[in-house]
Order: C-alpha cells, then sequence, then structure tokens
C-alpha cells in the first residue's frame, strides 16, 4: 500500500474506534474496582449496563481512591495515584494545571483587539503526564470510567497529515483529544518528537461559557514543552511571546475556531483575588484605564448559573459574527475595530454610522457592539478600582443587552437568567459569559452578601417554563497556570529564549503498564482502519523518514 494513503487514513481521526472501546475500557479497568462493584450478567465476565451507572462508578472510585471530596480527589497524591493505577509504577508523573476563566466585561472584543476584565477561576484543569521516550501520545480523562474519554495519536504520523492536510487537525475523535494534540505538535518537530501518557482531571464546568477547551489547551502545552524542551521555539519580528502565541494558534487550528486570546491570558496570567486587566491587541497584561497595576483586587462575590444550554462555537454563528467585525474594519480601512473605539465611544460608534449602508444593519450592529463594549470595559476597570460594586453591577447589564439586541449572541435561557438576577437581592449586575449561543450568566454581588441565598432565589426564579435545573456555582478569582505548582509565568518567563533547556526527568523503558492501557495500546488508531492497517501505515511512514534521514 503506498504511503501517503495509509498515512493520511492512520492521521486523519487518529484514534480509537469507540464501537469496541466502551467494552475493553470497562472490561480492562473495572476488575481492578473492589469486588462489591463488579457484577457481571449469566455466563459473561463483562460489567452489566446496570453496573456502570455514574452513581456506582463514583461509589467504585471513592472506595479505590479514597476521594471524599475534591480537594482529596484533586490533590496531587490522588493524581498520581490514579495515573499509576492506569500506566503503571515508575518514574514520579508531573502536574500540569491551569484554571477556567469567568469574565465580567469585555466579550467578543479579543479578536478586534480589545480589552476586556476577566478572572482566573479556582477550578482547574489538571493534566498528569509522564514524558515517553517515543512519539505516542495516550490520553485517559478523569471521567473515562462514565464516558470512555480515552484516546491515542502517533504524533509522527499527525505532523504528516498536517502537512499534508492542515484542517485534519479538527477531525481527530474523540473531540477532547484535539486540546492535547494540539500542544504536542505545535511544540515538537516532526523528527524529534516525544509523546506522554496523560491523565486528564478536571472540576471546570464544560460548555459553560468558562473555558475549559482553553484550560485543558494551556495545561497540555505545558507538559508538551517540557517533553520536547530542546524544541526551538521560532522567534518572532512582531515581539510577541512565542510560546504563548503557539497556545493560541494550536487551539485556533485544533478546534477549527479562530477565536481571540482573551481566555488564554487570564488563565496564564491569573492572580487569586484579583481581575485581570488585559490587553489583547499587544497579548499583554496590562492597565486599560491609565493605573500601574493591571491586577484589580476584589472583594465581590461572584455567582454563575450555568443553563445547561451546551454550546458548541465550532457550529454557532461564532464564525459568522467574526466575519462581521471584520467586514466593518476593512471597510473603515482599520487593522481593527479597536482604533475605532480609541476614538471614543461617541466618534466610535459614529464611524460605525457611516458604513451601516454599505454593510448592512446587522453587520453594522457587530462593529457597534465591539466599539461600545471595549469603551465599557476601560469604564468598568475605573469603576472595579474605586470599588464602586453597583455602578460596575449596571454596567454588566448595559453589556449584556448589547449581546442580545447588538451582537445576538444571547438565548433565551441566558435571558431568563439575566431578567430573573434583577429580582435577587445582593445582585448587583449580570450578563452572559463566554462565546454565547448557551452557557452561563455570570452575576457581580454585593460584598458580604449571602451567595447561597442568592444562589437559592435565583435558581429559584429562573426554574419556571420547563426550564431545565441550572447547575449554580460561587466563583472566586484564582491563581494562573502551574507547572509542578510552579506559577507559569515564572517558568523560565514562558520559555521566551528559543531552544532553552528546562529539567525534565530522563525518560524510561522500564514502566510496566497496566491492564488498561494494554487493552489501549490494542485498538485501531482509525475508525476505518483495523489494528494491522493502522500498524502498518505508522511503520510504512516511520521506514520512510528514516530513510530520508539516511539519504
Amino acid at each position: 500500500m503506498p504511503l501517503a494513503a495509509p498515512a493520511v487514513v492512520a492521521g486523519f481521526c487518529i484514534v480509537l474506534a469507540r464501537t469496541t472501546a466502551q467494552t475493553r475500557v470497562r472490561a480492562a479497568v473495572l476488575p481492578q474496582l473492589p469486588a462489591a462493584t463488579r457484577k457481571t450478567t449469566r455466563g459473561s465476565s463483562q460489567p452489566s449496563k446496570k453496573a456502570s451507572t455514574p452513581s456506582q462508578l463514583s461509589k467504585a472510585m471513592a472506595a479505590l481512591y479514597d476521594i471524599n471530596d475534591d480537594t482529596t480527589r484533586f490533590s496531587t497524591a490522588a493524581l498520581v495515584q490514579r495515573f499509576e493505577t492506569i500506566y503503571g509504577v515508575g518514574p514520579k508523573p508531573r502536574v500540569a494545571t491551569a484554571p477556567g476563566r469567568a469574565n465580567i466585561i469585555g466579550e467578543h472584543v479579543d479578536y478586534q483587539g480589545g480589552v476586556a476584565l476577566p478572572f482566573a477561576l479556582q477550578q482547574r484543569v489538571r493534566v498528569v503526564f509522564r514524558c515517553r521516550d517515543d512519539d505516542r501520545l495516550n490520553v485517559v480523562s478523569d471521567d473515562a470510567l462514565v464516558n470512555e474519554d480515552t484516546g491515542y495519536l502517533y504524533l509522527k504520523v499527525l505532523h504528516q497529515a498536517r502537512r499534508q492536510d492542515p484542517k485534519v487537525s479538527a477531525e481527530i475523535d474523540p473531540r477532547f483529544l484535539r486540546y492535547i494534540a494540539g500542544p504536542f505538535v505545535y511544540f515538537s518537530s516532526p523528527e524529534n518528537v516525544r509523546g506522554a501518557d496523560i491523565l486528564v482531571a478536571s472540576d471546570v464546568p464544560l460548555g459553560a461559557g468558562c473555558s475549559s477547551s482553553s484550560a485543558l489547551v494551556v495545561a497540555s502545552a505545558l507538559a508538551a514543552r517540557a517533553c520536547n524542551p530542546s524544541y526551538e521555539l521560532p522567534s518572532r519580528k512582531d515581539g510577541r511571546n512565542a510560546f504563548f502565541r503557539g497556545i493560541c494558534e494550536c487551539e485556533w487550528e485544533f478546534s477549527g475556531v479562530k477565536g481571540g486570546c482573551m481566555d488564554h491570558l487570564a488563565i496564564v496570567y491569573g492572580r487569586a483575588g484579583c481581575v485581570v486587566s488585559l490587553d489583547c491587541r499587544d497579548e499583554k497584561v496590562c492597565s486599560v484605564d491609565g493605573s500601574s497595576d493591571a491586577h484589580i483586587s476584589t472583594d465581590c462575590t461572584f455567582v454563575l448559573l450555568d443553563t445547561r444550554v451546551k454550546h458548541d462555537l465550532e457550529n454557532s454563528p461564532y464564525t459568522d459574527r467574526r466575519l462581521a467585525c471584520e467586514r466593518c474594519a476593512k471597510e473603515l480601512n482599520v487593522v481593527s475595530l479597536r482604533e475605532v473605539a480609541d476614538l471614543g465611544v461617541t466618534r466610535g460608534l459614529a464611524q460605525i454610522d457611516k458604513i451601516e449602508k454599505e454593510v448592512g444593519q446587522a453587520t453594522a450592529n457587530r462593529g457597534r457592539h465591539v466599539v461600545a463594549e471595549i469603551c465599557r470595559v476601560r469604564r468598568c476597570s475605573t469603576l472595579l478600582r474605586r470599588k464602586q460594586w453597583r455602578d460596575v453591577g449596571l454596567i454588566l447589564y448595559e453589556a449584556h443587552t448589547s449581546l442580545r439586541d447588538l451582537f445576538e449572541a444571547s438565548c433565551d435561557e441566558l435571558d431568563a437568567a439575566v431578567d430573573a438576577s434583577r429580582k435577587v437581592e445582593g445582585i448587583l449586575g449580570c450578563r452572559m459569559v463566554g462565546g454565547g449561543f448557551g452557557g452561563a450568566a455570570l452575576a457581580v454581588c454585593a460584598p458580604g452578601a449571602d451567595s447561597q441565598r442568592i444562589v437559592e432565589d435565583w435558581r429559584e426564579l429562573y426554574c419556571v417554563d420547563g426550564r431545565k435545573e441550572p447547575r449554580m456555582l460561587v466563583v472566586e478569582p484564582g491563581s494562573g497556570a502551574t507547572l509542578d505548582e510552579v506559577p507559569c509565568v515564572s517558568i523560565k518567563e514562558l520559555w521566551a529564549t528559543s531552544g532553552e533547556e528546562v529539567d525534565v526527568p530522563p525518560p524510561t523503558k522500564d514502566r510496566e503498564p497496566s491492564d488498561f492501557l494494554r487493552s489501549l495500546a490494542a485498538r485501531p488508531i482509525s475508525k476505518s482502519a483495523s489494528d494491522a492497517e493502522a500498524m502498518a501505515a505508522y511503520e510504512a511512514y516511520v521506514e520512510a523518514e528514516l530513510a530520508k534521514q539516511e539519504a
């Protein structure tokens, strides 16, 4: 079989066939659980449907790992224990973490060079990893017992597939694997790439506009860079940090959605107890209102109402909104709408008025939102520093109205959540957060407010007309991403120096893989290829690469 065809087949979907994987996952893992949890059907060694319900699996995990609460569950000791249960005992694995984020204000402006005021959450994505001495990437989610989130791929094959078709990046299945594979490709060379054994554990709400995907990318980037320290980061003429830029670009490619950099900046540069002031045009943390400090301390209470309307930016009008903003900027002959907003809200909106006839009302409204939102962020920053919380709340309501009416990124459930918040004592302001079209609303509450009462009152007012029971979270500003508990921003200045060596434990060949990993290794790497076909494709590719090097 010619090299090109199987290599693309092997690299295109890259991963396991779920039809046969589910049984093998449970068969491999469940025998390690306490005997009381292993129920079988007559004449079969496989677990029954009844035995694999989330509640029973949760109890089994608690018994196996001594998990009593989230603090225990996500401790380094517990994570290492679960990792070694899967991958075997060996050199101690390392842990990269990255928080989710909430954004007080500054939505849909980062890809137009805007400014924003987000904060990192205390909820985090944790990537537990051990570097390998080959190019294989094994990934197991902490939820694998429930949803079979496992997968693997060969990074050299993926490098090859990307050269033939960059769009292959967004075709990896299961989808969560994209956000891990992306950094390992971006921070390695095709000729010399090292993979890793990985366990992912997270308590960041999924699909709630809290940037769980970006958090996974950042944590995976730290792991990828640690496993490939000799890879020389490309130099940038624009002076931007190559490592941080790579984080953004690999998510855009592998997710299939080109967003901005606000999420990543907040995740990397977050500080406990502080809101982060961001300039997305220059991709840096800095004051947007003339103050000397980019981190704004806050004693407000924040409550997140997740509508459970799952948003999927890849299959939403998100790209259309971005293109509309780009159309406005092009019509005004500016690089981004940030230049228009810098004129001030009155003059800036007047510029948008001039092009409405050419671009249409809907497109002009997208531009109006961006210009006004950037100005709102600057005003809000000053109010946050002055601790004028009530005025901050009014700006949040104003921002939601703009997102609903001008940008049209809200939905009925989000509007209902915001409307309900106006009737809750203690809530000063509220708006949708994230890309929109689903997800969550964030409320800013008065300092000292009874957050539990606010949660109960808000839920009761929202849960009418047959709406889904929302997920309610009291959130606080947390710290930024870390590697081995060292803040990301302190790690060699984000690896800014090209080719700088970073301490990495030496690879080892004496690991004893568990039955679970052996089962994982036996699965096909393509939905359409058998094990033999997939391995033949990979071996052919390696042989061809070696021949090139020898030549």
